[in-house]
């Protein structure tokens, strides 16, 4: 077999590239003599003497979803390996393809109101489920469209799954409160729980 070469490490914080000159950026944060190279810089790297623009950008839809209209979530799913996010009325699979696939179904979505999206996996369920103030929550299981979780959970804006658990909080009529589901049963809401 042949021998393979390792494999280099990129660390884009001290701007080292493969035949490229490595230098940690100037400066020195606590030492009051010696100027501050930077504190905080986002998407930069520091290559050959000087701070540029991080590359590797990539316009991955080819057209609009739709004119004009607000992205409300953007969200990775690792149980279901997709991303899914809501722009205006509608849910999308796939937003990381040039042409996302509309998976609206039954679920209510306002326009211009953030959306908070979870995933749950427990046995052998696993899907995600979404949450709007004001709209019921609805769930996606990876095929088809989606639908409304079930149940009669609250139309929070906040959602979290934590041990086996849906919690969802900061509803219209209970801004403060945060409701959970029964124990390994997204759709089963126990009234004051």
């Amino acid at each position: 077999y042949p021998v393979l070469p390792p494999v280099t490490h990129r660390n884009l914080w001290a701007g080292w590239f493969p035949a490229k000159v490595q230098g940690d950026i100037p400066g020195e944060l606590f030492d009051p003599t010696q100027p501050v190279g930077f504190r905080d810089c986002n998407n930069v790297i520091y290559n050959q003497g000087r701070l540029r623009k991080m590359f590797g950008y990539n316009n991955v839809n080819s057209s609009a979803l739709e004119g004009g209209a607000s992205v409300t979530s953007l969200f990775y799913s690792l149980v279901l390996d997709t991303f899914v996010g809501t722009v205006d009325n509608n849910l999308y699979n796939n937003m990381d393809e040039a042409t996302p696939t509309d998976i609206t179904g039954t679920a209510t979505i306002t326009a211009g109101t953030q959306v908070d999206i979870a995933e749950w996996q427990f046995e052998t369920d696993a899907y995600i489920i979404g949450c709007q103030r004001g709209n019921p929550a609805w769930r996606w299981t990876g095929a088809g469209n989606a639908a409304a979780l079930g149940g009669s959970p609250p139309q929070g804006r906040w959602i979290s799954v934590w041990q086996n658990v849906v919690w969802i909080s900061n509803t219209l009529t209970e801004p403060s409160t945060t409701f959970f589901s029964n124990l390994g049963a997204p759709t089963t809401w126990t009234p004051d729980d």
